[in-house]
């Protein structure tokens, strides 16, 4: 897959949890329906446009045989399924077995969970920028020692006063 759209898809991934993870804070049960509506469209609305940015991806077609759309990770999919499983947990089956007991373990179940995702997503990145520079380094280092070797130190150009 291109780098360019693993970027994207890591950057609509994040955006998506940074918004799940302000869950916590509209706690009220009259406030869930109103958080997931937005979460819902915001996350729709940047994934299509970010899909956008390739030309056949909200088409399905197909340029040099490769998939224009994006195409998520068994990682990034499985993540994904665990923010279903965590909101299901805090509200559904959290009330259902601890009643009002414990009514911080939920908020903080999301927390840290969407805490892990985007400290993923930064490593990652954070990974791949060092991976880019390092190959652009030795790339570098590489074309010196040919020009180096190649005008500077040639054996048929020896001058001796």
């Amino acid at each position: 897959m291109h780098k360019e759209k693993l970027t994207w898809i890591l950057l609509c991934t994040r955006n998506a949890v940074s918004c799940y993870s302000l869950f916590p804070l509209l706690y009220e049960a009259q406030e869930y329906p109103i958080k997931v509506l937005l979460l819902l469209l915001h996350t729709i609305l940047m994934w299509f446009s970010f899909s956008a940015q390739y030309s056949g991806s909200l088409r399905g077609d197909k340029e040099g045989g490769e998939k224009q759309g994006f195409e998520v990770g068994w990682v990034t999919k499985s993540y994904l399924m665990g923010v279903v499983v965590v909101e299901i947990w805090g509200q559904f089956l959290h009330p259902y077995l601890f009643g009002d007991k414990l009514p911080f373990v939920p908020l903080m179940l999301i927390s840290m969970y969407c805490a892990i995702g985007i400290l993923y997503s930064w490593i990652w990145q954070l990974k791949s920028i060092l991976i880019s520079f390092w190959l652009h380094f030795l790339l570098s280092l590489h074309y010196f020692s040919i020009f180096h070797s190649k005008y500077i130190h040639r054996q048929d150009h020896c001058w001796t006063g």
